[in-house]
């Protein structure tokens, strides 16, 4: 049976489409050993911090990343993404309670999903709890010793997961020369990218 409207040229098949770098996906160790390279080759103490912090916020999809450092007794804020969490961290410090405080005295990582409804730290939270964010602090250690703390905000609840493990892998990636086997000619196992900034930052100023 003859179609009342013959069908025309067939269309030409639609081009294909280059696969789109800022979407593929990129395995979390290529990722890190990225991260190696930009610690190794960055010229001072300032932009190895600064790159840290960077890859750590689009590594983990948060918000705000500050590094706190213990220095005798006391505990300062020694980097930050931006002013407004380097102030809020010095807060904290100025409270003397908080995830960050918590996890360079005990060592251990501290999360809080939501600070809305965290009761671990009164004085803190009263200061945090009207902007609803999530917090996660990692201890930066140094031959055993905990010398500091990676903080990550996140600016909704819930940014962070406590069985989400790539927050310690950042920490802990060994940050070597780029090709550098995982022990030294003597042994010893290659510093940690948290090591590299803890020492970066424990620098005594000239």
């Amino acid at each position: 049976v003859p179609e009342d409207h013959p069908a025309g040229p067939a269309p030409e098949p639609a081009a294909a489409m280059p696969p789109s770098t800022s979407s593929a996906f990129v395995p979390d160790e290529d990722r890190l050993e990225d991260l190696v390279v930009q610690l190794h080759e960055a010229p001072d103490t300032q932009q190895t911090v600064d790159r840290f912090l960077s890859f750590a916020v689009d590594f983990l999809a948060c918000d705000h990343a500050t590094v706190a450092l213990k220095r005798r007794a006391d505990i300062r804020p020694v980097a930050a993404t931006d002013d407004a969490s380097r102030a809020a961290l010095a807060a904290q410090l100025q409270l003397g309670e908080g995830p960050c405080v918590t996890a360079i005295r005990t060592g251990l990582s501290v999360l809080v999903p939501d600070t809305a409804t965290e009761t671990r730290w009164p004085e803190w939270t009263r200061h945090v709890t009207a902007r609803g964010r999530s917090t996660f602090s990692i201890p930066l250690t140094v031959a055993g010793s905990t010398l500091g703390a990676l903080n990550l905000t996140g600016e909704h609840p819930h940014t962070f997961d406590a069985n989400d493990i790539r927050a310690a892998r950042l920490a802990t990636a060994p940050a070597g020369a780029p090709g550098d086997p995982p022990l030294s000619r003597h042994g010893h196992a290659r510093p940690e990218s948290g090591e590299r900034v803890v020492a970066c930052l424990a620098r005594p100023d000239p």
